[in-house]
């Protein structure tokens, strides 16, 4: 456990008020002021060093960008076009899966998060293993007790990359169970994924219309 303590800031005495200094020594800084060309930016870190990713939205749904690790530890060195191409929307799909390529949505409700096809054999993940997999039930919330929960795989331990914050390049990577959601189903990042997240990253979702009740389920 890391007992550094937290940098504070000392006001200096007569006969120089306003001079200031770091207090103590050795201390872990987790608020940084970066002056920039345009404006000022403040820089927190959680007790861990990471840095502290906030996002603000109006939208109904934030995705995070998905990828193998091995892409995230690349990402800023490949092209332009490449992160174009890799970002892009796809139009082949339902309406609300059109842009669910290498994208995971945010702070569903979801308890343990759920990838489609594509993006699970993107990850490296073999749909077909059966080794490392576990059969599930799930049930869509809001579908009453009564409804039958449908048998589905889970994927024991997948790691994967998800993108925070774009201009600083900033990735987290976890490993964690995901659920096959099918050829066509929604990519929802869970609960779990989002606690081994931890302190890193926070969406807040200002004014936005509440998610529909589909993109939400149960695990049994």
């Amino acid at each position: 456990m890391n007992n550094q303590p937290t940098c504070k800031v000392v006001k200096g005495l007569a006969p120089h008020p306003n001079l200031a200094r770091i207090h103590p020594k050795g201390c872990k800084i987790r608020n940084v002021l970066e002056q920039g060309v345009e404006q000022d930016v403040i820089r927190t870190y959680n007790k861990a060093g990471d840095r502290k990713i906030k996002k603000k939205t109006s939208a109904r749904d934030y995705s995070l960008l998905l990828a193998r690790p091995l892409v995230a530890q690349e990402w800023h060195n490949f092209p332009e076009a490449y992160k174009i191409a890799y970002k892009a929307p796809h139009n082949d799909g339902p309406i609300r899966t059109r842009t669910a390529r290498h994208r995971v949505v945010y702070d569903t409700g979801a308890m343990v998060t759920q990838l489609d096809h594509y993006n699970l054999t993107q990850l490296g993940v073999d749909i077909n293993r059966v080794n490392g997999v576990r059969i599930v039930g799930i049930r869509g919330v809001g579908t009453g007790p009564n409804n039958p929960a449908t048998p589905t795989k889970k994927y024991l331990n997948v790691t994967f990359s998800l993108l925070l914050d774009e201009p600083s390049n900033t990735w987290v990577t976890i490993t964690d169970d995901v659920v096959d959601a099918g050829a066509r189903g929604m990519n929802l990042l869970g609960v779990t994924s989002m606690k081994k997240i931890g302190s890193r990253f926070k969406i807040q979702f200002k004014d936005a219309i509440q998610p529909r009740a589909d993109l939400t389920y149960q695990y049994i």
